[in-house]
């Protein structure tokens, strides 16, 4: 199955595709030192201090869920907003 436009896009700006797949001219906003690699890394810093407390060993279901969720959430409002940016941009009218 082929990947839609925003799909490509998103795939390579999280990183979630092979170098040589990345679409050109999409920045990998994971990369180190990006402000999106140290807001994933304080994350994950997070996690590891709560499965302490929980005394949990490699993962805690409901973190998990909770993380898996909010990935969810993040990927629909990236489709969303490319939608509206090409809707927006191809309008006769541009929104502010």
């Amino acid at each position: 199955m082929e990947m839609q436009l925003w799909e490509q896009v998103y795939e390579s700006m999280t990183c979630h595709v092979e170098e040589s797949a990345r679409m050109p001219g999409v920045e990998n906003a994971f990369a180190d030192g990006s402000y999106c690699m140290q807001q994933y890394r304080q994350m994950r810093d997070a996690y590891d201090r709560l499965c302490d407390r929980l005394g949990v060993v490699d993962e805690d279901a409901d973190v998990e869920c909770i993380i898996c969720c909010l990935e969810e959430i993040e990927r629909e409002l990236c489709r969303r907003m490319f939608c509206y940016g090409q809707r927006f941009y191809n309008a006769p009218e541009r929104h502010q």
